[in-house]
């Protein structure tokens, strides 16, 4: 993610694409892997609860589904960055920015 956006020379604004996506990724990993370690740090007795794990697997579907919503908007952003650069370099010869 981002790749696009650097290659047509907007470096700045690809990284941070980038660096969203990361900050996606690692919310539901630790939403998911902090669930699932809790019980490591609890001492006694804890009953697993079906709607704990149903309420956390439903957070992490909906970071995933906003992270992949994301992924489609800057794909298609940089589609469309790339299609003007590279066709202003063809028309004129210099990057457009």
């Amino acid at each position: 993610m981002g790749v696009g956006q650097i290659y047509v020379g907007k470096v700045g604004r690809g990284i941070v694409i980038m660096l969203g996506g990361f900050a996606l990724i690692a919310a539901s990993y630790i939403v998911i892997f902090s669930y699932l370690l809790s019980d490591l740090w609890y001492d006694g007795y804890y009953p697993y609860d079906n709607s704990d794990f149903v309420s956390i697997m439903a957070f992490a579907l909906v970071i995933g589904i906003i992270h992949l919503v994301y992924f489609l908007w800057q794909a298609y952003d940089g589609y469309k960055l790339a299609k003007e650069y590279n066709q202003k370099l063809c028309d004129t010869g210099q990057p457009p920015w």
